[in-house]
């Protein structure tokens, strides 16, 4: 598809905001490489590829129902701060999800159900962590995903007094550790 000219997005636009969905949508469809390129940097984080392309084109679609053309910009320079909120959105979500488990997720009753030596076994997680963590790693993923709401990168720096960075590696390292610890044995 080509390019849209800055003339042609602006009466696209009028128009998509006169109701016309034929033009709402042929605007979105103009941004599906952009959509598909944004994707690219968030696949592999435990979102489906199809779901973030339908999260995108999702962002797109509410850049064009808010764009104001007065404002000197193009849809595309909206559309990708859009489309990375979603997307990064989207795939935090997701994280937190995994790690519920951590959190007291499973019900007793999921968890009796479970077969012996299950990773999903709570105690047994909380075993690993006190096994295998040095003190910062712990501080971290307790902070982390404990509790009713789990803090971010950003706001155990500032409780820890360490770096976002420093915090994010840390996480990572505890993550990999707990999931050694709790491999069976081959």
């Amino acid at each position: 598809m080509d390019p849209l000219s800055r003339d042609d997005e602006v009466e696209l636009v009028r128009r998509a905001k006169d109701g016309d969905a034929g033009a709402e949508s042929r605007l979105v469809m103009k941004h599906m490489g952009l959509v598909k390129s944004r994707m690219r940097r968030w696949r592999g984080r435990g979102v489906d590829d199809d779901d973030l392309i339908q999260i995108g084109l999702m962002a797109v679609l509410e850049t064009v129902r808010r764009f104001e053309p007065m404002r000197g910009c193009r849809v595309s320079t909206l559309a990708t701060w859009r489309i990375d909120k979603a997307m990064g959105t989207a795939v935090a979500e997701s994280e937190r999800e995994r790690h519920l488990t951590w959190c007291g997720g499973a019900s007793e009753s999921e968890r009796e159900d479970s077969e012996p030596g299950s990773p999903m076994l709570l105690d047994d997680v909380n075993a690993a962590v006190e096994a295998c963590l040095t003190a910062e790693e712990r501080a971290v993923v307790e902070l982390r995903y404990r509790g009713a709401k789990g803090l971010s990168y950003p706001e155990i720096a500032a409780k820890t007094g360490r770096s976002k960075d420093t915090v994010g590696r840390a996480n990572r390292r505890a993550l990999q550790k707990i999931k050694r610890h709790l491999e069976p044995a081959a």
